[in-house]
């Protein structure tokens, strides 16, 4: 019990350490955010909010300008939600990393030594809290899906690496690693289709609301 409300108290102190050193950077202005994310951010609250996602004006997909379009509708500088988002996903993949490490030293500190090194990380660090990047979400939902074939949940898996690849082209670069697992027989090639599958279902609502279907398919 004293162990367990050690690792509590120091899971504790990293997060909010983890806050805490990106705090002072959430002020900055990278190019990314006035050329892209901030230039997104506007039209999006000029036209509609979630209706102006039937528009073509962002070359990303669109699961992550879901996530601006409910900025909009949330009383927060729009600097500062859209760093909070990456943020928040940079504990997610730490979360993972965690996760991943404990399954082969379960109750010991390797696990918390993991997840602290990657949210620590400079780069991690950088990328959302300075440039307001989003290459933690689909970094997070990879790792994720990594974790879960290691679960021996492939399915799951497959749901994963399905939300980094919707999120961002560059989830790609996971994929080898998915073949391994599936020469492995560690992922039945069935569950491969629900990486499309879940790009595509990611898609539907913005189609409802007058996306072009084929602008949405090939943005990539």
């Amino acid at each position: 019990m004293l162990f367990r409300s050690g690792k509590m108290l120091v899971v504790a102190i990293v997060v909010l350490g983890g806050l805490a050193i990106r705090t002072p950077f959430f002020g900055d202005q990278s190019w990314d955010y006035k050329l892209y994310f901030g230039s997104w951010y506007g039209f999006i609250a000029q036209h509609g909010g979630f209706s102006a996602l039937k528009y073509d004006f962002a070359n990303y997909n669109v699961p992550y300008l879901y996530l601006i379009a409910t900025l909009t509708y949330i009383p927060v500088p729009a600097l500062f939600g859209i760093k909070a988002i990456s943020v928040a996903f940079d504990f997610m993949l730490g979360f993972f990393a965690y996760r991943i490490v404990a399954l082969r030293y379960p109750g010991s500190w390797w696990p918390i030594l993991a997840g602290t090194v990657v949210i620590y990380l400079p780069t991690v660090v950088l990328n959302s809290s300075m440039w307001a990047q989003v290459d933690a979400i689909y970094s997070a939902f990879g790792l994720g899906g990594v974790y879960f074939v290691l679960r021996r949940r492939p399915w799951l898996a497959c749901v994963f690496f399905g939300l980094a690849l919707a999120f961002k082209l560059q989830a790609v670069f996971l994929f080898p690693a998915l073949l391994l697992f599936v020469l492995m027989r560690r992922v039945p090639w069935q569950a491969l289709l629900l990486i499309p599958a879940v790009y595509l279902l990611l898609d539907i609502p913005a189609v409802l609301v007058g996306a072009n279907v084929s602008t949405l398919v090939k943005v990539y």
